[in-house]
Parts: structure tokens; sequence; C-alpha cells
């Protein structure tokens, strides 16, 4: 008998944030491994501009799945109770539920059905707090921590045991559907380039290191910065970059690889502290989406030195890895890889060797095998 899973979302798509990449892959992951899926998701076709097939294009999606549009009130209270009572409600109708929304996970156990409740960040609201310690007790949840380190917070905050909290790491996917949008022709001159060239690619909020990125491009003139991913329309917030600094514009997530693809080096110059969408701090947990990609590239990697990232990372292993904020390791690990092309080779390798435990599709079925609501 086929299980049943609704995933309710209720963010807007498409989105240029990481988590909605997250819930389209696992969505996708969940079809493949024989859940017959439905992702419930804010708005309406009008209202994002784009047909089910393109906003699957957009995200790169090979095994389609079940979109159920609703529209939400623009006023939060009303939204956030319409929430719970779609979810409710719908969650009757399938055999799993499956959320990364404590109001939706809520909705879903006083309804009595089975809810895998994925978890990435401490809980940052009264109202999430509340919410968290009622879910947490409840028989029939699946908690599911995006690392280790999460894993063992939710434990000790809230008496939760180990065994049951299952943790898997986020993913890439090896294979994305379609060819590759046009890369704007700036961005692929940039990539062009026969000078090394050390790439990042994720959202400029405070705490993701572009004053890192600054400070080295002014060490290593001979090499060529380019991070990609700024708002467009939006300034950079960086008082003055040196000239071989090039800050691009958000790309479509389906042309992530293709722009690793042109990389020498690429870094996670992550600060002490980590924001959530510019809120609180996730440095002790958080298990990035582009780490994944980064290593699904096969390219040499520079990370900083944060809890969740070591449970994937090896220095001189699979990566070279700095201390936050520290710009003479920093420095010291990009002119090794910038100088030492057999190293960059040799960790671009074995990353590319980690990368096959972290697929999207072996997460999920991972997922399903330790949830067990067959």
């Amino acid at each position: 008998m086929t299980t049943r899973v609704a995933y309710f979302s209720f963010n807007e798509f498409p989105s240029h944030y990481a988590h909605t990449v997250n819930i389209m892959k696992m969505c996708q992951a969940l079809q493949e491994n024989g859940w017959e899926t439905t992702l419930f998701l804010c708005g309406s076709q009008e209202h994002c501009g784009s047909s089910d097939d393109e906003l699957f294009e957009e995200y790169g999606i090979r095994q389609k799945f079940r979109l159920q549009w609703v529209d939400l009130s623009t006023n939060i209270w009303l939204a956030r109770w319409k929430m719970f009572w779609i979810s409710r409600r719908a969650s009757r109708e399938y055999r799993v539920s499956y959320t990364r929304n404590f109001i939706c996970a809520f909705a879903a156990l006083r309804a009595k059905r089975a809810c895998i409740f994925e978890i990435h960040s401490p809980v940052f609201s009264r109202l999430g707090e509340v919410a968290m310690r009622w879910i947490v007790r409840q028989r029939p949840a699946r908690l599911v921590a995006i690392s280790e380190e999460l894993a063992t917070e939710l434990c000790n905050k809230y008496g939760v045991r180990k065994q049951h909290v299952i943790v898997e790491h986020d993913a890439h996917d090896p294979v994305t559907n379609g060819a590759s949008p046009s890369l704007p022709p700036e961005l692929l001159f940039d990539l062009s380039t026969e000078r090394v060239k050390a790439v990042y690619v994720g959202s400029f909020y405070a705490g993701r290191g572009l004053e890192m990125l600054s400070a080295l491009a002014e060490i290593h003139a001979d090499v060529l910065f380019i991070a990609v991913g700024a708002k467009r329309g939006e300034p950079v917030a960086l008082s003055s970059a040196p000239s071989n600094l090039h800050f691009h514009n958000r790309i479509p997530h389906r042309a992530v690889p293709e722009v690793l693809s042109y990389a020498d080096i690429l870094l996670m110059p992550y600060a002490k502290r980590v924001t959530v969408e510019g809120i609180g701090d996730n440095s002790r947990f958080c298990s990035p989406l582009k780490l994944f990609e980064y290593l699904g590239s096969g390219k040499a990697i520079i990370t900083s030195r944060l809890p969740a990232i070591l449970e994937v990372l090896q220095d001189e292993k699979n990566a070279l890895i700095a201390d936050a904020e520290d710009i003479e390791g920093w420095s010291a690990a990009l002119g090794r890889l910038k100088a030492d092309e057999g190293l960059r080779d040799r960790l671009g390798r074995a990353a590319g060797a980690t990368a096959q435990e972290y697929t999207w599709q072996k997460r999920a079925a991972r997922i399903i095998e330790r949830a067990n609501v067959h």
C-alpha cells in the first residue's frame, strides 16, 4: 500500500531562501522513495507567476509531486490560524505529515496523525518554545535534527531521548532536471578568467563572511574572488571592496552546479555568529546547504571551524578548516590552495567522495526507515 504524505510548508515559492530548496528536494526524494507526496505551499500559480512545471524547473526537480496552493491572509495571526486548521484537516487524509513548521506539526499531532518534524535551528520565539515543549512529548512525533549538535541541544533542553531523534544533515542532488539556464554575461565573463578563482555562493546575511572575503581579496590580489547571491538592486553592505572581489546577483538554484564547476576554490567564511535570516545565533547547529552542494562539485573547500560543519568535514582530509574570523589562518589556507594545484585536486576528490553519502534520495530513505511510519 502506497504511503501518502503531506508536506506542510506554506512558504512562498519560488524563493531565494535555502529552506525552499530543502523542501522541494525533500519532496522529490520522498516521491522517489515511493511515498506519494503533496506539498502545501503559500499563494497561487498566478501569485508566484509560475506554472507547476516552471516551478519544478526553477528548482531542478526531475521527479514531480503534487502541489497544493493555499492562499493565506496577509495578517500574520490570521495566516497562522489558517495554517493550523488546514494542516489539521488535511493531515487526516494522509498517512504521514511532514513539516519544518511548528504550527503545522502541532496541528497534525492534535489530529493524532504520524508527524515527521524537521528542525534546523533552536527556537527563537516564545510561541515556538511553547509549541516545541508540547510537540516533543507527543508519541506520534518523529524528530529530525539537522546536526548532532542540534540533536544534543534538543535532548538537553527538552529531555528528548537521543534515540528518538533522527540526525540528518542537508544534502545535494547529483542530477538535476533540464539544462542549466544561461548565466548572466558578466558572471560568465568572471568565471571564464584564467586567474585562480575563489567562489562563494549563498546569502549575504550578517555572519556569512563578506568581510572575510574583502580582507582575503586585499591580501591575495592575484586571485579573483566571486561572490554570488546579492539581492537584485540591493547594494552589498561593504563600505568598499577590492577590485578583485566581484559581487553578482542571485541565480536560479538549478544554475548553482554550473557556477561551482568553474571554481578553483570554494569558500564558506562563516563568522562566529551565524543568524537565521537575520535572527538569533545558529553557529553551533547549522548544517548549511551550500556545504553539500560544494562537496558535490568535487572542488577544494575552505570553511570556518563550526561544530556542526566538523561533523562532515575533516581538516586536510576533505577540506581546509580555519577558525572563524581568523584572517591570518584563512589567508594561509588560501595561499596553500592557490599555490598547489595537486592539493586542490586531492581535496576536491575527497569532497566528491564524501558527497556520495549526502544525496537527497539517500537522506529521505534513511528518514523513512528510522521514522517507521509505513
